[in-house]
């Protein structure tokens, strides 16, 4: 005669699931990694900015063949929201919950599936940090980085330095 035994784990699925329930993540350079100057070209960068000239500015301009006017008083870093356009796809969306939600099916899991959203949340500002965000460079900055024109890349800091925190 066969026996049978009813394993309940109802407890520990409502366990993981209140988790969930209770947990944001967060995708982006923040601060406290160790690199202020990063946050502030990212922040500058995903919201664009207005930067005061100073002499020694513009004293640097004109040595690298970029008079300034006058009564040019600031320079203006243009909006490029790398990680703002990396969810305002739903279907970046769709695809990190989607990725969550086949790891929490597979082994009911709540931190294994925020580390597979947030590494998923991670690739796709990663990949809209590489897409070439216009506008393009200003001449000054392309001689600066080499040559290089593509926007928001030059030593691969900002990309690098993406990563996710959850609360």
């Amino acid at each position: 005669m066969s026996t049978f035994k009813d394993i309940d784990h109802t407890d520990e699925f409502l366990k993981q699931l209140e988790e969930l329930t209770i947990t944001t993540i967060q995708g982006g350079v923040f601060s406290g990694q160790g690199e202020d100057g990063l946050l502030r070209a990212v922040t500058a960068n995903e919201f664009g900015a207005k930067v005061p000239i100073s002499d020694g500015m513009r004293k640097l301009f004109a040595a690298k063949g970029f008079p300034l006017k006058k009564d040019t008083k600031f320079f203006v870093i243009p909006e490029r929201a790398a990680i703002r356009k990396a969810f305002d796809s739903d279907k970046n969306i769709d695809d990190a919950i989607d990725m969550g939600v086949e790891i929490f099916n597979r082994n009911q899991n709540a931190k294994q599936m925020i580390k597979a959203m947030g590494a998923k949340m991670i690739s796709f500002i990663q990949a809209s940090i590489r897409s070439n965000i216009q506008p393009a460079n200003h001449p000054f900055t392309v001689l600066e980085k080499g040559g290089k024109n593509k926007t928001l890349v030059d030593s691969g800091r900002y990309a690098q330095g993406v990563t996710y925190k959850t609360a």
